[in-house]
């Protein structure tokens, strides 16, 4: 009977898969160069968050200096569910949000920033009114899906009449329903022609 080989690392009693190692140190071998790596841990996120976020007392943004997801905002891990850290924060300092639709707002405008001084609860409406105040909100060019600039837009609204809304929407690439709300101010209303 042939004999099992072991992983090779000390403390390791998984079956051998190659180079001397379990797959798991195999694995880590292959990603990161050595057998020995640690996988991630958000202890170090966790420990901060409590150490230092918690009990901060500055006027300062206090910047969340780990992981942050695809819109900018600061996340941490707990119970293996990635949260939006400002909103724990805001829950932890000042109780569960007073309604379900209730938002964590940054009086400073700062996505990344958990200071519990900066934070919160506010209705959409409130948290949208914030981001106009701090301009930070993702309409017009800003919003990373738009396909007209502020200028194309200037000369639709210019257009109007001159042009029909078919041959503005192929020359603009948008559809003729686009251009229209746009020159009913529909869409872009902000924006002064």
């Amino acid at each position: 009977m042939a004999e099992i080989r072991l992983c090779t690392i000390e403390g390791c009693s998984k079956p051998h898969l190659a180079r001397d190692w379990c797959n798991t140190h195999y694995q880590r071998w292959r990603k990161h160069g050595s057998p020995l790596v640690e996988p991630y841990s958000d202890r170090p996120a966790r420990q901060f968050f409590h150490d230092v976020v918690l009990p901060y007392k500055g006027a300062q943004c206090l910047i969340w200096p780990f992981s942050k997801g695809s819109h900018g905002y600061a996340q941490i891990q707990i119970d293996g569910q990635n949260l939006l850290a400002h909103r724990v924060v805001c829950e932890r300092v000042h109780g569960p949000p007073p309604t379900p639709n209730s938002q964590a707002a940054h009086f400073c405008g700062r996505k990344d920033c958990v200071s519990p001084h900066h934070l919160r609860w506010a209705s959409i409406s409130e948290n949208q009114a914030d981001r106009l105040h701090h301009n930070t909100h993702q309409f017009g060019e800003r919003n990373h899906s738009a396909k007209l600039t502020e200028t194309d837009v200037r000369q639709i609204r210019a257009l109007r009449g001159a042009a029909s809304q078919k041959d503005l929407a192929m020359r603009f690439g948008v559809s003729a329903t686009c251009i229209c709300v746009i020159q009913c101010h529909k869409s872009w209303a902000w924006l002064s022609d």
